[in-house]
């Protein structure tokens, strides 16, 4: 046929060759053939019956139809009405299909009579492929020329939040795609197609009107086939099929089938790779197999969201014996660019992001404008209204200019802090010579951590060893790449889509014989040690001069070496490891276990209840308390989580009336009779110690009175932080600061594990009314005593990490979080500056903000942190920020508001943001991002973070609001509260709201360690978005580029 001078919609295509050459053979379907002819004049039946059912107003219609002729049929008849079709795959779930119906609200379901209730499911109305009456249909085609930009056909893609997404591919998206492939892959009337895939997979699409819109035959794959490598394998041979797609993962399995067959004669002259990663090393078998290179192998990378394909590479024998995966160059109507996180291009063999432009753009996604403009973002290399496709692939230019696919974005993982690519893995795990398939797969190890697993189909039927691939795989890559199991499999599941299905795939087994070695009782304290701590790192080996906390040591992970070290005979505590991280140092301190105290003698009911279940004097510790723990054990900063809380009243101190203040709160409080320690199984809990008194401390006045709370910061950071330490009971003093002008401080240093911000201020208040009635010679009125509830809170964290939704929500969740660049250098630079930045803001601002939240229905809070999000975003460029938000776990009583104790987490949350993102949309964000997170705010930060393997971000934003300060306020004469609490966090944010004066501070601290003119450039960003909040609530966001701060972090200035 002569080609055209534009495309035209690929149907149309097809009713050409039906009208020159009708008897044609379109489609193969088992032992039934049918006709161009026959074909066409079917889908125009059915066309006409959807038209007088009410098509004609080009509205989606969705088809439910098994594969074979009926589906080929109704997807024809669909676009001879001009209207787009949505599939309906009865093979997936109803509950999708329900969702995919709602979004696309269809009002009509063509589809196999079995196949009704579909269409009841989704509200629609039905109509049967098989009626009766559709053969009294008029057999002409309908006088309809589709749009080439309108849809023709919306499939639904799998999407972050768990529900899938719509892509709306148009009549011209499609109809290009074969003009910039036809001439290149020798498309032509005499191939003959495989209709492999499902239909709501858009490889359908390439393999459907590869063939019928050039004359060629299609042959259609029953479900069950598809899935028997083997009698497809004949099929093939046997329609002397000459095009074959397939995802590198189905083709395997063909591969297989091929071998045990002998790679027999056939018909193929062309296999299409798409879908996934292409790893070339695993064709040396077809190649070896076909030695002539017949049939020819192309390498297609592509998405949904660009119409199938994207780029051509054609395999060559030199490909097997790299580890690379070639994609090769864009089809000639198409663009591709390497860029980084600002859009900016790339340096020369760099990783970056693909972004793809050009005519195979899909319009975006259905009734999705916000997701849309993310994805499908302005073009700034190309004309004005042009746009890019986001793909989320990773990729790099080789010196001959190809491109290289590293995988995706989002499948990089991180293990102690290393980034793995699991396709690396697996190319190391099928270079051992008895693996024939291999996947690699991050899960957990049943313990809420990450864990690295290898599944190997063998290539003989014969399962390696795994000692073997563990070894062979050691040789090739770096320690925290190697699997910590191996599990050998018959082969590896696929998804309906050809692609693997890592849910389908089992967790390992100890009896599989694939985990780390077991170490025996009678090896040599260093050397057990070293094994064991190997095991809990995940590592292949450890030598005994290593630090174990070096190594990708935590808190958590130090709690298990005691344990499994106690079950193999030796006995240490976590403050040992603490104290003597390098493994043969602690060998020194570690005893035999017959040594240490039997479990009868410490009090404990049975071995597997934890002390703070039996005994009334032990209190649990948190996961948040245990982080603190460690980081306080690890840096050498005295102020470090000691807060400083201190309030400046008039008139003389009273150090005998204050005494008695704080031995009565003292008495109320049994958490302020606590002290951190280790109990007898190791495990880290807070001990009660009745009879405890705060320490109190007067100190000499003299200080000017401008220089006052100057003058107690100093105090705090030099002499008062350091005596405050967690294993000494209380980890609480109280010092009271005179002034020469007739005024004192009253200060407390809490350590942070103790308690947290809201129970610090209730101490305050608490403490400032007894304070008062002692000095009035009265009894304090206050409301009986509350517990502390650390036990439930423990409980509660417990059920957070194993109920299955939480874990769910937060795997999901997690995929979203990408931590961006970060801040600034990571050190404090020699001569910087030191301080804390914080400003107390404008009473204008402060109001409108108020003023713009109630407008918004909004809490003040969500303006503040909609500020922070785009000043994280703004100080790097990032358009994706990622803070770490706090949260409350008080008890949900009706005293959980008294109680004291460490009821905090922080949880990541993250955003978008364009150029055309409005402040109410930013906040709205927030808002629902907040919303969002609340229900599953119990799962420990610590357990994400081993999730991850590393940190999910470096900026923390607390907002708080200590209403309760205000009961007191008429007590005694005073000013604000005033605190602070140094954290390891990078950039800690925090916008206090003071409760006495009603004014509102923003503080940005730089964590200790790190550099306090990133802090300030920080908070001059967070200022600027408010401002511009408070003044144009209603306007587009800043720029996130060109602004002075930014530039001063690119220079690291």
């Amino acid at each position: 046929m002569p080609e055209l001078q534009r495309p035209v919609p690929v149907h149309r295509r097809f009713e050409r060759w039906a009208a020159a050459d009708p008897g044609r053979t379109a489609i193969t379907d088992a032992a039934v053939s049918l006709s161009y002819g026959e074909l066409d004049r079917r889908a125009n039946r059915i066309a006409h019956r959807l038209l007088a059912s009410g098509a004609a107003d080009g509205g989606p219609i969705g088809v439910a139809a098994d594969r074979g002729i009926g589906l080929v049929t109704a997807l024809l008849g669909v676009l001879k009405t001009g209207s787009g079709y949505v599939p309906l795959d009865p093979a997936h779930p109803r509950e999708r299909l329900r969702h995919i119906g709602s979004e696309c609200r269809l009002r009509l379901v063509l589809g196999e009579n079995h196949h009704r209730g579909l269409a009841a499911d989704t509200g629609a109305r039905f109509l049967d492929l098989d009626d009766a009456a559709n053969s009294e249909a008029p057999e002409r085609a309908p006088d309809i020329t589709p749009d080439p930009d309108s849809a023709m056909y919306v499939i639904h893609t799998s999407g972050s939040t768990g529900a899938p997404k719509g892509v709306v591919v148009t009549h011209a998206n499609v109809a290009r795609l074969f003009s910039a492939t036809r001439d290149s892959l020798r498309i032509a009337e005499t191939d003959v197609w495989s209709a492999f895939h499902s239909y709501a997979f858009d490889f359908s699409v390439w393999e459907t009107w590869g063939a019928l819109a050039h004359g060629g035959r299609l042959v259609t794959v029953p479900y069950e086939v598809s899935r028997d490598p083997e009698t497809f394998w004949e099929l093939l041979r046997r329609e002397r099929v000459t095009v074959l797609n397939q995802t590198p993962s189905a083709f395997l399995r063909l591969l297989a089938a091929a071998r045990r067959s002998g790679f027999p004669a056939t018909s193929l002259r062309l296999v299409v790779f798409g879908g996934e990663e292409l790893r070339p090393p695993t064709l040396r078998p077809w190649l070896e197999g076909y030695p002539d290179h017949a049939p020819e192998l192309v390498n297609m990378y592509g998405i949904t969201e660009t119409t199938v394909h994207v780029t051509l590479r054609r395999v060559r024998e030199a490909d097997v014996a790299s580890p690379d995966s070639p994609i090769g160059t864009p089809l000639d109507d198409l663009e591709l660019h390497l860029l980084g996180p600002d859009l900016g291009p790339v340096g020369p063999s760099d990783t970056g992001e693909l972004y793809v432009g050009g005519a195979g753009l899909a319009r975006g996604y259905l009734r999705r404008p916000g997701l849309t403009a993310e994805r499908f973002v302005p073009n700034p290399y190309g004309p004005p209204g042009s746009r890019l496709y986001r793909t989320g692939d990773l990729a790099r230019r080789r010196q001959d200019g190809e491109l290289v696919f590293l995988g995706r974005a989002d499948r990089q993982v991180q293990l102690r802090g290393f980034r793995i690519e699991p396709g690396e893995v697996e190319a190391a795990l099928r270079n051992h010579s008895e693996v024939d398939q291999a996947a690699a797969v991050v899960r957990d190890d049943g313990h809420g951590e990450p864990m690295l697993v290898g599944y190997v189909v063998p290539s003989d039927g014969t399962a390696p060893d795994p000692a073997a691939v563990r070894a062979r795989v050691s040789e090739l890559l770096p320690p925290q790449l190697v699997p910590t199991w191996i599990v050998a499999l018959d082969t590896l599941p696929l998804t309906a889509q050809g692609k693997l299905d890592e849910e389908a795939l089992p967790a390992p087994e100890g009896s599989r014989g694939g985990g780390p070695a077991g170490v025996g009782r009678e090896d040599r304290p260093d050397e057990l040690l070293a094994s064991l701590a190997a095991e809990v790192l995940e590592l292949p080996r450890l030598d005994p001069e290593q630090n174990f906390f070096a190594r990708g040591g935590d808190s958590i992970r130090a709690v298990r070496l005691v344990a499994r070290a106690r079950e193999l005979g030796l006995s240490f505590t976590v403050a040992d490891l603490y104290r003597a991280p390098v493994l043969r140092q602690l060998a020194e301190r570690a005893v035999p276990a017959e040594q240490a105290a039997p479990a009868e003698e410490t009090g404990t009911a049975e071995e597997t209840a934890a002390p703070w279940e039996t005994d009334s004097g032990v209190r649990p510790a948190s996961h948040a308390q245990l982080g603190m723990l460690y980081e306080c054990e690890l840096h050498d900063d005295p102020t470090l989580y000691r807060v400083l809380a201190a309030v400046r009243l008039r008139g003389t101190p009273r150090p005998n009336e204050l005494r008695a203040a704080l031995d009565h709160v003292s008495a109320r409080h049994e958490v302020l009779n606590s002290h951190f320690d280790q109990a007898e199984d190791g495990l880290p809990v807070q001990r009660i110690l009745a009879g405890t008194r705060i320490p109190l401390s007067v100190w000499p006045s003299g200080s000017p009175k401008d220089d006052a709370l100057t003058d107690v910061v100093e105090h705090w950071r030099h002499h008062w932080a350091e005596h405050v330490r967690a294993d000494h009971a209380p980890p609480l003093h109280c010092h009271v600061l005179p002034h020469d002008d007739g005024t004192y401080h009253l200060a407390l240093v809490v350590h942070h594990a103790l308690l947290d911000g809201w129970s610090i201020a209730t101490l305050g208040t608490e403490l400032l009314h007894t304070y008062r009635a002692h000095l009035e010679g009265s009894e304090p009125a206050l409301p009986a005593p509350v517990g502390t509830g650390c036990r439930e809170h423990v409980r509660a964290e417990r059920r957070a990490k194993e109920d299955p939704g939480s874990r769910s929500f937060w795997r999901r969740h997690l995929r979203r979080v990408v931590p961006g660049p970060p801040p600034g250098p990571p050190h404090t630079d020699a001569g910087e500056e030191a301080g804390t930045p914080r400003v107390t803001l404008p009473s204008g601002t402060t109001e409108a903000l108020r003023r713009t939240a109630r407008e918004l229905s909004v809490p003040v809070k969500s303006l503040y942190l909609a500020a922070q999000l785009w000043a994280r975003a703004a100080l790097t460029e990032h358009a994706t920020p990622v803070v770490g938000l706090a949260f409350h776990l008080r008890p949900e009583t009706s005293a959980g508001d008294r109680a004291l104790g460490m009821f905090l987490n922080i949880l990541p949350i993250t955003t978008g943001m364009s150029e055309g993102t409005r402040w109410p949309d930013l906040v709205h964000s927030a808002f629902d991002q907040e919303r969002h997170l609340l229900p599953y705010r119990g799962m420990p930060l610590s357990e994400l973070v081993s999730w991850r393997g590393g940190p999910l971000f470096d900026t923390v934003f607390n907002y708080t609001d200590f209403h309760v300060l205000r009961s007191e306020e008429d007590n005694l004469p005073r000013q604000e509260w005033y605190f602070d609490n140094p954290t390891t966090f990078p950039l800690f944010v925090e916008v206090q709201h003071g409760p006495v004066h009603a004014a509102t501070s923003l503080t940005t601290r730089a964590g200790i360690g790190h550099s306090t003119a990133v802090a300030k450039r920080s908070q001059r960003l967070m200022l600027r978005a408010l401002t511009s909040l408070a003044e144009e609530p209603d306007a587009t966001v800043p720029s996130l580029t060109g602004t002075e701060e930014t530039e001063r972090t690119r220079s690291g200035r």
